[in-house]
């Protein structure tokens, strides 16, 4: 079965942002597989869409907006030659009366096919089992949580001071949890902040006794 990838996983994989993968969606340029969660609209993206987003964030001039068409139509659908642009070995090439425009696409997939495989390999890593940690997602082997090690690249430690303290860990399991690192949280409504009453009257907010570490006097 072909890997696929939700569109946080597609953007870090990819290296690009999340705007853009969403802007390449609603432009019609990248056609995801779509599944309805309730009223939700999720995207799975295959490893042609990864290479088309790659292209697209590396390519370095402004094109219009149908040839990233002809580009989708290329890299999706392996097709010869699509609008102005048709394959030649491993470029992709577009002529323009004397001026030839060529592309290499055999780094990008490089770049590309390393990046997923230390993604699917760092995700084949991650277990949950309710007896350790009760169930926190863990490296296979460890009582390592993922969270924590993500958590310390999002503070900016680097791989090698991770290593250190973590010497079980594989460097392929820490580029794992630096990709996990770099999605962006789900948005989520904002959490309210609870009341205390005392006697009927409004003390402080649960938020602001726990910043300041005080409790309410009796």
């Amino acid at each position: 079965m072909t890997a696929k990838f939700s569109l946080k996983e597609a953007a870090v994989i990819a290296d690009v942002p999340e705007s853009a993968v969403r802007k390449s969606i609603e432009g019609k340029r990248i056609h995801p597989e779509k599944q309805i969660v309730g009223r939700v609209t999720r995207y799975r993206f295959n490893a042609r869409d990864l290479l088309y987003l790659k292209a697209m964030r590396e390519f370095p001039l402004a094109l219009r907006h149908d040839d990233w068409l002809a580009w989708q139509e290329i890299i999706e659908s392996k097709c010869a030659s699509s609008g102005r642009w048709y394959v030649d070995d491993s470029e992709v090439v577009t002529r323009s009366g004397e001026i030839v425009v060529r592309v290499e696409l055999q780094d990008l997939i490089k770049t590309l096919t390393k990046r997923l495989r230390s993604f699917l390999r760092g995700r084949r890593r991650i277990v949950s089992d309710p007896d350790i940690l009760g169930g926190e997602p863990v490296f296979a082997g460890t009582r390592i949580p993922l969270s924590h090690i993500v958590g310390l690249f999002a503070k900016k430690v680097s791989i090698e001071e991770i290593k250190e303290d973590y010497p079980s860990l594989s460097f392929s399991d820490l580029e794992y949890a630096a990709m996990i690192a770099r999605m962006k949280p789900n948005s989520g409504r904002p959490r309210k902040s609870l009341t205390l009453i005392r006697d009927g009257r409004s003390v402080a907010t649960i938020d602001r006794a726990l910043s300041v570490g005080e409790a309410p006097s009796r």
